[in-house]
């Protein structure tokens, strides 16, 4: 978070807030979005990307599996504390 405070201009408070799905989920909306050969490729790289990003030390971790945005988007302010509730 250093890196990310000094590129922002110094003194910030910034929050890391990982959002999780299951692979089932990731790969519904992977294959909503994505079409033809390449999609192997892309679950591939989200997967390898998502075992990577569950070996970070960060405190928050958001599931949104079944999810709207919205109440995502509520839970992630909360955790973060930048609303009461």
């Amino acid at each position: 978070m250093d890196g990310l405070s000094r590129a922002l201009g110094g003194d910030v408070d910034a929050t890391a807030v990982l959002l999780t799905a299951d692979d089932a989920t990731v790969d519904n909306r992977l294959r909503r979005r994505e079409f033809g050969p390449a999609i192997e490729a892309h679950l591939a790289r989200s997967r390898r990307a998502a075992d990577e990003l569950d070996a970070l030390d960060v405190a928050i971790r958001i599931a949104t599996d079944g999810r709207t945005p919205p109440d995502i988007a509520r839970q992630l302010l909360t955790a973060a504390q930048w609303l009461d509730g």
